[in-house]
C-alpha cells in the first residue's frame, strides 16, 4: 500500500539530539530531588513525555500552570544552551535533507507533530530553516491543548488534509510509537539503533523499523 502524506516525530527523528536532553534531564533531575535520572527512568519517564509530565513524575506533586511554564523554561534553556555548544549534533538527521527534499520536489503532504514547546520549535526554525520544507502553520507542537500525541497525530493529519490512515508517520519513542498506533496512522515507522529493532518491531502496529531517514524509499512508499 502506498500513502498519500507523512508526519515527523521532531526530537530524534529529523533532530538527533535525544542525549542533550537526556544531559539536560538528568541535571535539572538532580537539582530537584537530589538524584539524577536512571536510564530506566529516561526510557519510560522522559522520552516522549511532555514536560508536564517529566516534573510532576520527579516532584511526585500536580504543578500549577505558573510552576510548570517556569521550570520548562528553565530546562529548556539549558537544552537550548547544549545544543550551541555542541553544534556538531545539532544539524538535520542523516538522509533528512534528502528526504524531506523528495517530499518537496514531488509536493507530497508533510508536517510535524511534537512535544516540543513553542520556545524550542522557534529556536529549530530560526537554525534549522524548517520552513524551507514545512508550512509553519501546520506544525503540531505542545501548546498546552493536547492530552496526549495521538490527538497530536490526528490534527497533524487534518493540517496536511488527510486522513491519519492515508499518512506515515516516524517516531523514535515506545510513547510516540504507541501514540501514532492509536490515532490509526497508516503506517508508522520505527526509528532506532539496529539492537533495538527486534523490541520495537514486536509491539502491536509497527512493521518497520529503520535506522535513519537515509532508508526511507519515497518512490516505494508514496502515491504521488
Amino acid at each position: 500500500m502506498k500513502y498519500h502524506g507523512i508526519i515527523f516525530d521532531f526530537n530524534g527523528v529529523l533532530l538527533w539530539d535525544s542525549h542533550l536532553h537526556e544531559q539536560a534531564w538528568v541535571e535539572f533531575s538532580k537539582e530537584l530531588r537530589g538524584t539524577a535520572f536512571s536510564e530506566e527512568e529516561l526510557m519510560h519517564h522522559m522520552h516522549g513525555k511532555p514536560n508536564k509530565y517529566i516534573f510532576e513524575y520527579l516532584l511526585k506533586r500536580t504543578l500549577d500552570t505558573q510552576e510548570r511554564q517556569r521550570l520548562s523554561q528553565l530546562k529548556e534553556t539549558r537544552y537550548r544552551a547544549l545544543c550551541l555548544q555542541n553544534v556538531d549534533d545539532f544539524q538535520l538527521s542523516p538522509g533528512a535533507f534528502e528526504l524531506l527534499t523528495f517530499l518537496m520536489e514531488n509536493n507530497i503532504p508533510r508536517t510535524i507533530a511534537t512535544f516540543a514547546p513553542k520556545d524550542n520549535l522557534d529556536f529549530y526554525i530560526a537554525h534549522l530553516h524548517l520552513e524551507t520544507w514545512f508550512d509553519l502553520k501546520k506544525i503540531v507542537y505542545d501548546d498546552g491543548s493536547f492530552s496526549d500525541k495521538a490527538s497530536m497525530y490526528c490534527q497533524a493529519a487534518k493540517n496536511i488534509a488527510l486522513s491519519p490512515e492515508n499518512c506515515i508517520a516516524i517516531e523514535d519513542s515506545l510513547f510516540g510509537l504507541t501514540a501514532a498506533v492509536r490515532a490509526h496512522v497508516g503506517k508508522v515507522i520505527a526509528l532506532g539503533p539496529k539492537k533495538t529493532h527486534p523490541a520495537l518491531l514486536s509491539l502491536p502496529g509497527i512493521t518497520s523499523a529503520i535506522t535513519a531517514l537515509e532508508f526511507i524509499k519515497g518512490e516505494d512508499w508514496f502515491d504521488f
